[in-house]
């Protein structure tokens, strides 16, 4: 019982690749719970509320009912459907049933972010009203219910320090801006950053923030594009497959030596296509708008979980910054600027990166666990660029660190990472370094 709830939570993170694999006219299962959850895959979530409401009549303190109702009705308010109904009080109704789940089962840990979740779509409606305090106010909530723990935002303030002053941040879903937009918000952390989540570029009262200069961070987001354009369609024709962006001579003299304009070439794929037409989203006309306005002035950041969706063809350009990506104006990919080594140096071997990491062994979130693994990807970057070099005492004082900083006894390595620190120390044996 206790484990349905969990599935029931990664099912419905990923439900568009689960329903495409999913039956036309499959039976339900003689089971209430699981019936309600599969009638909810199907969208069908009257039949799945029906359901569980049933029970919950039967079992009003059921811990796994209680959870899976908030966890249905957050979803249909807030991610598959046009839900017009929501109001404070159905958000009300959503927070009373996670939290009464939670207090029934406390070993739902995933609950406590479906419940910051909640705080933050609370604080967006805020924010869209110009109501800032009551926005603060939301997130401060989210966090004193366990939604953002300190993990959770030293990871975000890793991210953030990555970025140089007056940088763009793309990032992705909540478990990336919410604890960044708490930071902002409440703390008044690193707002000279324009956190740009990709998601929240469909909406036109936030873009239109973003383009007046009344957000968080202070100054305009630099595109051509005016609201009335932005906010007139969904999907924007296009047509070739290759887009040139130009580098201005001083910035394409800095990387490259010659004294000339260069080009950038993004391999750029439709996100629509028709039997004659192809189309880009309404995200990627903003983020191409502003790569070709913004004329390399500002450095432009993108997060490791920006959605592969919007930026797939730039990866060449991309330079690795700890947490971050910088998108560079020339190929950087196999080769040893692929990786910004004093950067990652100065964030990700500083302790004091790691002061709140033993934190997820009390405060564990396990359905957000999977950020943590890019320290790692990042410290073992660096390492292994050390050993291609013959730097073997470096790459061990890399290794080591990631050790300490990290103990596996509070984060285990996951397979792939084993299998590389194990082919790394036999390499050190050999050398006589260990």
């Amino acid at each position: 019982m206790k484990s349905r709830a969990l599935i029931f939570v990664l099912l419905m993170a990923v439900i568009g690749s689960v329903q495409a694999q999913q039956p036309q006219e499959p039976p339900p299962p003689d089971n209430p719970i699981d019936s309600a959850i599969w009638y909810s895959l199907q969208y069908n979530y009257q039949k799945g509320f029906d359901l569980i409401a049933r029970e919950l009549a039967k079992e009003p303190d059921n811990a796994l009912l209680n959870n899976l109702m908030g966890q249905a009705m957050q979803s249909f308010c807030h991610e598959y459907l046009p839900y017009t109904g929501y109001t404070e009080a159905t958000s009300d109704s959503i927070l009373n049933f996670l939290q009464k789940g939670l207090a029934g089962d406390p070993a739902q840990k995933d609950i406590y972010f479906l419940i910051g979740k909640e705080y933050g779509f609370r604080m967006m409606r805020a924010y869209e009203a110009g109501d800032m305090e009551k926005a603060r106010s939301m997130l401060q909530a989210g966090y004193e219910a366990g939604g953002y723990p300190d993990w959770l935002l030293e990871y975000a303030q890793n991210t953030l320090r990555t970025c140089d002053s007056g940088g763009v941040l793309f990032v992705g879903e909540q478990p990336e801006f919410l604890p960044l937009f708490y930071l902002q918000f409440v703390k008044g952390y690193r707002t000279d950053v324009m956190v740009l989540p990709m998601p929240l570029l469909n909406l036109d009262w936030f873009v239109a923030r973003l383009l007046d200069g009344t957000n968080i961070s202070g100054f305009a987001a630099p595109v051509r594009l005016d609201k009335k354009e932005l906010s007139r369609r969904n999907f924007y024709p296009f047509g070739p497959d290759t887009l040139e962006i130009e580098v201005p001579s001083s910035v394409w003299k800095k990387y490259t030596g010659e004294d000339k304009k260069g080009v950038m070439y993004w391999g750029i794929e439709p996100d629509l296509s028709t039997y004659t037409m192809r189309f880009i989203s309404r995200q990627k006309s903003f983020l191409l708008d502003l790569i070709k306005t913004n004329n390399w002035k500002r450095p432009l950041y993108f997060s490791n979980g920006c959605p592969r969706l919007y930026i797939q063809g730039l990866e060449p350009y991309m330079q690795r910054q700890g947490l971050a990506a910088q998108l560079m104006p020339i190929q950087v990919n196999n080769n040893p600027m692929g990786l910004n080594v004093a950067k990652i140096q100065e964030i990700l071997l500083d302790s004091k990166s790691y002061e709140s990491f033993k934190d997820f062994a009390v405060h564990p979130i396990p359905m957000l666990s999977n950020l943590l693994n890019n320290y790692r990807a990042s410290l073992y970057g660096l390492a292994l660029l050390d050993m291609s070099r013959k730097e073997y005492q470096g790459a061990k004082d890399v290794v080591d660190k990631a050790a300490e900083y990290m103990p596996q006894d509070i984060f285990p390595l996951n397979d792939q990472f084993t299998a590389a620190v194990t082919e790394m120390r036999k390499r050190f044996k050999e050398v006589g370094l260990e």
